[in-house]
Order: structure tokens, then C-alpha cells, then sequence
């Protein structure tokens, strides 16, 4: 038998291989990052623009930026916190619990642990649900001490709710990101507003 005839199946089973393989570097997760984000956010609006959730609304920041909405959903109340009346103000601080997400649902920071509950139902709570889900500890960032979006949504929260949070990149880490988070990344948060205090006034000296 002719030795090409046989080798020829051969020579394309590796070709298939090498090209899976090829294939296969090529999928990345951050593959058009920036192209993807955009996409996410034309979606977002839209939902607004078509009324296809009226849940979902949008919040126009007073901060300069290209980006026109931060888009938000008002999930419920924390359990056993009533919700106060007025919102935190630019210099106040806040007490918060909240988990960070990427559009490919890769989750970036959080202030409580545990993979088989998606959001927290009493914070307030000891309870532990799930491998290391823990109520016990939240987050205190000052209002003006957060990225954009976080600043420009705490200020809309009253005491006591929780939102979901759609931030574009304009309003998070930029073009440049930070750390492992990369440029041309929206972030996408679980907020719940535990408490916030106002500033204590300066003593004047004598």
C-alpha cells in the first residue's frame, strides 16, 4: 500500500488538532473587552428606552463623563433595618455589604464569602449559608472615596436597601482599570446600604 495514502489521515487528524489548539488559545474571556462592555451597556439602555423592565432604571451622574447613565434596580430592604428617609450626602461615610462583578459574571471583590446564595438576605444576621458565607463584616468607605459610580448611587440609596448596580466603565477604573480589573471594564454590584453617618463637626478652638 502506498505509504502517503496511509499517512494521509494521519497528517490531517494533526491538522485538526493543531487548529483546536489554535482555537482554543484564541477563546479568551477578555476577548474585545472594550467592544463587549460597550455592547453591555447599548443593552442596558435599550431595555430603558423599549420600557422592557420597568424595574431597571437609570441615574444621570453630575460628574462629567461621556458615559450618560448609571443604570440600577431596587432589589428590596435588608430584613430587620428600616429604611431611612433621606440618602447619604457626599462627605458622609457608609456602611455597606456588596459583591463586584465583571460582565462575564467573574466576580472582582466582595465584603462577605459564600458561592450557593447570590444575594444576601440579612446582612444584619450572623447566619451562614453556604461554604464560609459570612454576614458578620461589612465595608466603611467614605462617599467621596469610592469610584465615581459608587459616589454618584450611595448618594441616591436610603439606609436599609439594597440595589443592583450597573456602572460603565467612564465611571469605575477607565480605560487604564486597576489591579485585575481591567480597562473598559463595567462593574456590576450588589449594594446594600447597612447604615452612613455624617461627618462630626470641627471643634472650634478657643
Amino acid at each position: 500500500m502506498n505509504k502517503k495514502i496511509v499517512l494521509l489521515p494521519v497528517l490531517l487528524l494533526s491538522l485538526v488538532f493543531l487548529n483546536s489548539c489554535e482555537q482554543t488559545k484564541e477563546v479568551n474571556k477578555y476577548d474585545n473587552w472594550q467592544a463587549r462592555n460597550q455592547a453591555y451597556v447599548d443593552s442596558l439602555q435599550n431595555v430603558v428606552d423599549k420600557k422592557l423592565d420597568p424595574n431597571l432604571l437609570v441615574l444621570v451622574p453630575v460628574t462629567g463623563s461621556s458615559a450618560k447613565n448609571i443604570y440600577y434596580t431596587k432589589k428590596g430592604v435588608i430584613d430587620g433595618i428600616t429604611p431611612s428617609t433621606n440618602s447619604p450626602i457626599y462627605t458622609d461615610t457608609v456602611d455597606v455589604h456588596y459583591r463586584g462583578q465583571l460582565i462575564n459574571k467573574e466576580v472582582f471583590d466582595q465584603s462577605y464569602s459564600g458561592k450557593e446564595k447570590e444575594d444576601i438576605t440579612n446582612p444584619a444576621s450572623t447566619e451562614k449559608i453556604g461554604p464560609d458565607f459570612n454576614f458578620e463584616v461589612t465595608r466603611k468607605f467614605a462617599v467621596n472615596g469610592v469610584v465615581p459610580g459608587w459616589t454618584e448611587i450611595l448618594q441616591v440609596m436610603k439606609k436599609g436597601e439594597h440595589y443592583k448596580v450597573y456602572i460603565p466603565y467612564q465611571y469605575g477604573y477607565g480605560t487604564s482599570g486597576q489591579g485585575n480589573i481591567l480597562g473598559y471594564s463595567n462593574l456590576i454590584f450588589d449594594v446594600y446600604l447597612v447604615n452612613f453617618w455624617h461627618p462630626k463637626p470641627a471643634v472650634k478652638s478657643k
